[in-house]
């Protein structure tokens, strides 16, 4: 028990901070769904990679390592587990997201409820990296903030692109950000260490930027909703189910389409050009 609280805790803070800060909160049974979802991630990801790219990444294709590290981090991790989040997101949360921050609440509890399940899996198999099991749940730290970053900024922009800007071809760019984001971290894990430490904090900095943009915008909305008159204000029964009116499957077939396109292209290509660094392993920061 105690290694399941230490593994989640990080992800569950960080959620909470985010849950209690927002001024017009999400209802307490919407974002646990969320979070449950996000765990639910794992089937389908351990389930393709079974089939199609464990032993494929790594021993059926020619190239140095470096090679092999962008082709694996980029088709195998990055893009699959975006892939679901985003998935989840647009489908059945997108409905929900009446203001940005409800994108960012519902992107965290989506990519977090993923790292927590992924920091169990890692903590309980710490013996076989040869470090305690307290050593891995405190390194574990590093990847839940690169969730973080990737779910909020994702869930920040569907958020932003369903009230606002109103262009299907900006999933294009939304989802490809976090693909890429997500694979530069885990390669450049590998060989620049230091440089994605600076990297992350860089990406974490700006997002609670944005978090405090948004926050701003709340307090000033806030006050304004003080000047209206009780009988005019509406609270709406928001209910769990996808929306046709906000996700149409037409709007996501080429943006996703594309990025599995592109993220395969530049994986093989880079398979060919690809100098031939020597790593510097991290592989419990990874994922």
């Amino acid at each position: 028990m105690l290694k399941i609280l230490f593994s989640i805790s990080p992800a569950i803070l960080i959620l909470l901070f985010f849950y209690f800060k927002d001024k017009f909160r999400e209802p307490p049974i919407h974002v646990f769904q969320a979070f449950f979802l996000g765990i639910m991630i794992v089937l389908p990801v351990v389930l393709v990679n079974e089939i199609f790219y464990y032993d494929f990444c790594w021993n059926k294709i020619q190239g140095s390592y470096f090679g092999k590290s962008v082709y694996n981090h980029l088709s195998r991790v990055a893009f699959q587990e975006e892939l679901w989040k985003f998935l989840i997101l647009f489908f059945f949360f997108s409905h929900l997201m009446e203001e940005p921050m409800d994108g960012i609440v519902y992107g965290v509890a989506v990519s977090l409820g993923f790292s927590a399940y992924e920091n169990i899996d890692y903590v309980f198999r710490a013996d076989k990296f040869n470090i305690s099991w307290t050593y891995m749940s405190f390194v574990r730290i590093l990847p839940t903030f690169m969730h973080f970053v990737t779910g909020a900024f994702m869930g920040l922009f569907i958020a932003l692109n369903l009230l606002y800007y109103k262009n299907k071809n900006n999933y294009f760019y939304i989802f490809l950000l976090s693909v890429v984001f997500h694979a530069s971290y885990n390669v450049f894990l590998d060989f620049f260490f230091y440089s994605t430490i600076f990297i992350l904090f860089i990406a974490v900095t700006a997002m609670f930027y944005f978090y405090k943009l948004i926050s701003k915008e709340q307090i000033k909305n806030l006050k304004e909703l003080d000047k209206i008159p009780e009988e005019f204000k509406l609270n709406p029964e928001r209910l769990f189910y996808p929306d046709p009116s906000k996700a149409k499957i037409k709007d996501i077939v080429f943006p996703i389409t594309s990025v599995f396109i592109l993220v395969h292209l530049i994986a093989a290509i880079t398979l060919f050009i690809s100098p031939n660094l020597t790593p510097e392993i991290y592989p419990i920061l990874e994922k």
